[in-house]
């Protein structure tokens, strides 16, 4: 059974981090001190023996506080170590931070979620629209998406929703949010 556990110390983000930034070949943030205070939260999974991998989710509460009062986490990386990979890992990870975590949204590189729309779909995240340039997409579980379309025709921001197809085109991820496309 894979089991979240909080992070709390600067020290094994930092390694986590860092693990990721080796293992990614897209943009990753630098660690700093602000990719851990206190609207950023870290977790690892794990199994009975292993660590097997970690996400990072920031607050975004206030930006949708206008539309709702939920928390609303955002997650912001994922990462599975390359031994742990092709398993279900990511998929459990994303599992249990949507439904124990409060996250309702995942901003994930334009490229990578295009490839694997239908994995993220079969996990959720059903409305999505591209941000930072086009750059980035933010993907919405089905639950959130009137409170995010209510949050982007205020802001005039434009939006489509993710078609859910019948069949996944791929099994998901190699390894984290961030991969695009890996096999």
């Amino acid at each position: 059974m894979l089991e979240l556990r909080k992070i709390e110390y600067q020290s094994t983000q930092k390694k986590w981090q860092r693990r990721f930034a080796r293992n990614h070949d897209g943009k990753v943030k630098e660690w700093s001190v602000k990719l851990s205070g206190d609207n950023v939260r870290f977790y690892v999974a794990s199994d009975d023996k292993h660590e097997l991998g970690f996400i990072r989710m920031s607050d975004k509460s206030k930006f949708f506080a206008p539309h709702t009062d939920a928390e609303v986490w955002h997650l912001t990386e994922a990462f599975v170590k390359p031994a742990y990979r092709h398993n279900g890992v990511l998929r459990e990870m994303i599992v249990q931070a949507v439904r124990d975590l409060d996250v309702k949204m995942i901003r994930i590189a334009t490229e990578c979620f295009n490839c694997y729309q239908d994995y993220y779909a079969s996990l959720g995240f059903t409305y999505s629209y591209p941000v930072h340039n086009g750059d980035m997409t933010w993907a919405f579980i089905a639950s959130f998406e009137a409170v995010a379309r209510m949050q982007n025709a205020e802001a005039g921001l434009p939006s489509f929703a993710v078609p859910v197809a019948a069949t996944l085109r791929r099994a998901g991820p190699a390894a984290s949010v961030g991969d695009c496309c890996a096999a």
